[in-house]
C-alpha cells in the first residue's frame, strides 16, 4: 500500500507460452475509484513490490544485466517514479538481491545478497573451473546498503558469515538479522538472531540455540523481536510452529500465548507495539488473528470460508492487505480495518469464471475413524451433481506432510475444475501428520511415518463410499511429494484404488534421507539416523513402501524433476524399476529442467494429460483427446 494509503501495488502473473513460463508484471490499484493498470511491460518477471517512504518511487526486483559482466543477468532493485519516467536499476551489485528495504528517509535502500565473485571468480566460472565441495557455500551473503542519489553500494555485515534474511527498524537505527553456517536448507537451523547498530557496525548476538527463527521483526518501540519456530515453549523440536518474543538486546525468548488452536503462519506487530497480528493455519483455512503482549489473549478478525495468503498489515493506514483464497476464486486481494471490520475487495480479475463456466462445488467433509478421531478434509463435486448415484473419485494427497489442505480449487497440480468437468468428485484429506490441528496430531508421524496417516485416508475414502458419493469401483489415488509418498504406500497397502499417480514421492527412507536435501525434519519420524550407532533401521525399513512394494498391484504413473533435490529423482526410479520388475503397469516421466515442482507450462500440461488419459484407461472410460498448448 502506498504511504498515503491511496495506492496498492501488486503483481499479477500471467502465462507466456511462447516463453513456457508464467511472467509477472506490476499493477497499481486506486483504492478510491476501484481503476487498475498494469505500469510494468517488459518480459522480465517482476518480484517483491514497495514504496519509497516519501512515496516518489514504486520498487520491484527483475532481472538486469551490468556492464563487465556481460554473460549473467542479476536480479536487481528496480525504481519506478510514480510520476513520470521508466523503471531503472538503482545500484550495480553482481549477485542476485535476495530481499530489500527502504531507509526510512527514502535515501537509501538495504538488501541481502552474495558477496559478488572475484575477478578470479568470474573467470574461473567464464571457463567452467566451477569444482566446489557439496554442501558448502561458494560464498559469504551480506546484508548491503545502497544509496538511491548516487547508487554507492557498501557490505554492513562483517566478513564470515552468511546471512539468511533481515529485518530494519521503524527509525532505521538497527538491524536484526539471521546468520547461519551457510546455505542448506538445514543450515537454516544453525542460525541466530543478531542486532547491528547501522552506524557503528558493531553487532551482539540476540538468540543462541539449534532451531530456526523465521518470520522475525522488529517491534515499533525496538524493545522486542518477535520470531516463529516450530518449537514448544521448551525449545523442544517438532511441534507446530509458535509465536515468540525476545528483548532486542538479547535475552530468554518467551512464548507468546499457548491456548490458541492454530499454528502461526506469519506475524506482524501493530503500531503500538502492544499486540501482534497472525496469519493462522486452523486447517481447512488460514484466517487472522490478533495476540496481546500483556496476557497473550488471541482474538480472531477473519471468519470466511476461504484461505489467506500474501497477508501484510499497513501500520500507517492501520490495515490489512491480504489475498482470500476462495471454491470459487483463485485470490481476490482484499483490504480491512485492523479489527477485521470494512472489508474491501480490491481486484475483480476472477468474476468472469463463475458466468463462463459451472465451477465445481467444494464443501467441509468430517469423519471419525475406527477409533473415534476426528478428520476432516475438503470434498469437490462437479456443479450439477445431483447425488442421485455415486461417482469417480480422486484422492488427492497434500505434500508437506506438514501441511493442510485448504479452501480453493484453482492449483494447477490438482486442476481440480477440469477433473469435475470430466465427471470426477476430488477429495483432500487432512491427515494426521499435517498442521492446523494442535501438536498431537501433528506429531503423529514421531517415530514412525505411516503409522496413522494412510489410515485416515482410507476412513474418508470408507465415509464417501458409505455415503453414496464415492464409487467403490472407481478411486484413484494422487499426490506429490509428501502425497507422493502417501500414494507409493497406499498401492502396497491396498488394491482398490484402480489407478494412482505418484509425484516426486520416496519409497526408501534410508537413501531418501541421504540423497535429500534436507534431514531435520525427518529424524524425528524414526528416532534417529540412519548412520549413527544402534541406528534405527528397523523402523526406516518398515515405514518404507518399498518394503510392501511386492504386495502392489495398482497401475501407477510417475512423475519427476529431473533436478529434484527434495526427492531425488532416484527414488521414482526405484519405484518404476520396481513396479516394471513385479509385472504392475507403469510409466514414468523425468521432467528436464525441473526441480521439487513443475515450472514449465508444457510440462504442467502434460501431466495434466497424461494423468487424465491414465485414469480413463483403467476405469474403463472413452479414451480423452489431450489438450494441445495454445498457440
Amino acid at each position: 500500500m502506498s504511504p498515503n494509503g491511496d495506492f496498492l501495488v501488486y503483481v499479477k502473473r500471467e502465462p507466456n507460452w511462447d516463453k513456457n513460463k508464467s511472467m509477472s508484471n506490476l499493477w497499481l490499484s486506486e483504492l478510491e475509484t476501484g481503476l487498475q493498470r498494469q505500469v510494468t511491460y517488459s518480459d522480465k518477471s517482476k518480484g517483491s513490490p514497495n514504496w519509497s517512504p516519501d512515496g516518489r518511487f514504486v520498487s520491484f526486483l527483475a532481472d538486469a544485466e551490468f556492464e563487465g559482466d556481460d554473460d549473467e543477468d542479476y536480479k536487481a532493485i528496480y525504481l519506478l517514479p510514480t510520476t513520470i519516467g521508466e523503471a531503472v536499476p538503482v545500484g550495480e551489485h553482481l549477485s542476485d538481491v535476495k530481499a530489500y528495504e527502504w531507509g526510512p528517509n527514502s535515501d537509501v535502500i538495504y538488501f541481502l545478497a552474495d558477496q559478488p565473485l572475484s575477478e578470479k571468480g568470474r573467470k574461473q566460472r567464464e571457463a567452467d573451473d566451477d569444482m566446489h565441495p557439496f554442501d558448502e557455500p561458494t560464498g559469504e551473503r551480506h546484508l548491503w546498503r545502497v544509496s538511491v542519489e548516487t547508487g554507492e553500494v557498501e557490505q554492513l555485515t562483517a566478513d564470515g558469515q552468511y546471512v539468511r534474511n533481515f529485518d530494519l527498524s521503524a527509525d532505521g537505527r538497527s538491524v536484526v538479522f539471521s546468520s547461519a553456517n551457510g546455505a542448506t536448507i538445514d543450515d537454516k537451523h544453525t542460525a541466530d538472531l543478531w542486532k547491528l547498530d547501522v552506524e557503528s557496525r558493531e553487532a551482539i548476538q540476540v538468540t543462541h540455540n539449534d532451531h530456526a527463527e523465521s518470520g522475525f521483526e522488529l517491534s515499533p518501540n525496538n524493545k522486542f523481536i518477535l520470531f516463529i519456530a516450530d518449537v514448544n515453549s521448551d525449545f523442544e523440536y517438532y511441534y507446530d510452529a509458535n509465536l515468540f518474543i525476545v528483548p532486542i538486546d538479547g535475552g530468554t525468548p518467551a512464548q507468546l500465548g499457548s491456548e490458541y488452536d492454530f499454528e502461526v503462519e506469519d506475524a506482524q506487530w501493530s503500531a503500538d507495539s502492544s499486540s501482534i497480528y497472525v496469519q493462522a493455519n486452523m486447517g481447512v483455512r488460514s484466517e487472522l488473528w490478533r495476540l496481546d503482549i500483556a496476557d497473550g489473549n488471541a482474538t480472531q478478525i477473519t471468519n470466511a470460508q476461504h484461505t489467506v495468503r500474501d497477508w501484510s498489515y499497513n501500520r500507517e493506514t492501520a490495515r490489512h492487505i491480504f489475498v482470500s483464497v476462495r471454491p470459487e476464486s483463485p485470490g481476490e486481494i482484499y483490504i480491512a480495518d485492523a479489527d477485521g471490520s470494512d472489508q474491501t475487495v480490491v481486484t475483480r480479475e476472477f468474476e468472469m469464471l463463475a458466468e463462463r463456466y459451472e465451477l465445481p462445488t467444494q464443501e467441509l467433509v468430517v469423519w471419525r475413524d475406527k477409533s473415534g478421531v476426528q478428520l476432516e478434509g475438503l470434498l469437490s463435486l462437479p456443479g450439477d451433481y445431483k447425488r442421485e448415484k455415486p461417482i469417480p473419485l480422486i484422492v488427492d494427497i497434500h505434500g508437506g506432510p506438514r501441511s493442510s489442505v485448504q479452501y480453493g480449487q484453482f492449483r494447477w497440480r490438482t486442476y481440480i475444475p477440469i477433473a469435475a468437468s470430466d465427471g470426477f468428485a476430488v477429495f483432500s484429506p487432512n491427515h494426521r501428520g499435517g498442521r492446523g490441528y494442535g501438536d498431537d496430531f501433528m506429531r503423529d508421524m514421531v517415530g514412525g511415518y505411516f503409522k496413522n496417516a494412510h489410515l485416515d485416508v482410507l476412513s474418508g475414502v470408507d465415509f464417501l463410499v458409505d455415503a453414496g458419493i464415492a464409487d467403490p469401483n472407481q478411486l484413484i489415488v494422487s499426490g506429490w511429494s509428501a502425497g507422493g509418498h502417501m500414494v507409493n504406500k497406499l498401492i502396497t497397502h491396498t488394491d482398490r484404488f484402480r489407478a494412482a499417480s505418484s509425484g516426486a514421492g520416496a519409497v526408501d527412507w534410508v537413501s531418501m534421507y541421504g540423497e535429500s536435501d534436507t534431514r531435520y525434519g525427518r529424524t524425528a519420524w524414526f528416532g534417529g539416523k540412519p548412520w549413527q550407532a544402534d541406528a534405527p533401521l528397523e523402523v526406516f525399513d518398515k515405514h518404507s513402501p518399498l518394503h510392501d512394494l511386492w504386495k502392489t498391484k495398482t497401475p501407477t504413473l510417475i512423475f519427476v524433476g529431473e533436478n529434484d533435490e527434495r526427492v531425488p529423482p532416484t527414488q521414482s526410479i526405484l519405484l518404476y524399476r520396481a513396479l516394471d520388475d513385479l509385472g504392475v503397469d507403469t510409466k514414468l516421466y523425468i521432467a528436464p529442467r525441473e526441480g521439487h515442482g513443475f515450472s514449465e507450462l508444457r510440462h504442467r500440461l502434460f501431466k495434466i494429460n497424461a494423468e487424465l488419459a491414465w485414469y480413463a484407461h483403467y476405469l474403463n472410460r472413452p479414451e480423452r483427446d489431450w489438450q494441445e498448448a495454445p498457440d
